[in-house]
């Protein structure tokens, strides 16, 4: 029988497998050059998390952000990523693929957007198997950033991994120089 959706409902009881999204974290930027996510919500509760980058803003022109993963809790950063990216500006495309680091640029301005700062920068990213034993550990990422005037000025897509048999635990996004003006970043756990 169907539902008549006119119809006044009162619902009591608990609803269980509604969303596979569970918000964990929102961090807000004011003028850091380093946000962390530490080991009191990256856990083994989940095997699949996502950050939601919105409207971040550099506090100068030119500036990338780092994805770096550490085992300890961020007291180290192992040299043991690998990742290729396609960068997209100004109709320019640019392949780059790197080994052996402790951080991985998932955005990167080429050239600035605007001698005060750089426009806004939004995208997400994966991380999956994070608190697996074995060495594949990995995600994706696809940034975009936007001109003072609003048009899309810079795409980059990051595919990463990490080879190490300890459980991811803390996630630092970082910037190449300068700060981040303002914009939040959000985490979700993913079930």
């Amino acid at each position: 029988t169907g539902i008549d959706l006119s119809d006044t409902f009162a619902f009591t009881g608990t609803v269980t497998g509604a969303g596979q999204f569970k918000l964990l974290s929102t961090q807000t930027a004011s003028d850091d050059s380093t946000i962390n996510f530490d080991n009191s919500l990256i856990t083994s509760t989940y095997d699949h998390y996502m950050f939601v980058f919105n409207n971040l803003r550099f506090s100068v022109d030119g500036a990338a952000i780092y994805y770096c993963s550490s085992v300890d809790n961020g007291s180290n950063f192992p040299a043991s990523h690998s990742f290729m990216t396609l960068n997209v500006y100004d109709t320019t495309y640019r392949y780059s693929a790197s080994t052996s680091q402790s951080c991985v640029t998932i955005f990167q301005s080429v050239d600035g957007t605007d001698s005060n700062n750089n426009g806004p920068n939004s995208g997400v990213l994966h991380l999956f198997n994070g608190n697996g034993t074995n060495t594949h550990k990995g995600g994706f990422s696809t940034m975009m950033q936007s001109d003072q005037s609003g048009n899309a000025s810079v795409q980059r897509d990051v595919k990463f991994s990490l080879n190490n048999t300890s459980a991811i635990n803390y996630v630092r996004f970082s910037t190449s120089n300068g700060n981040y003006v303002d914009g939040t970043i959000k985490l979700y756990g993913v079930s």
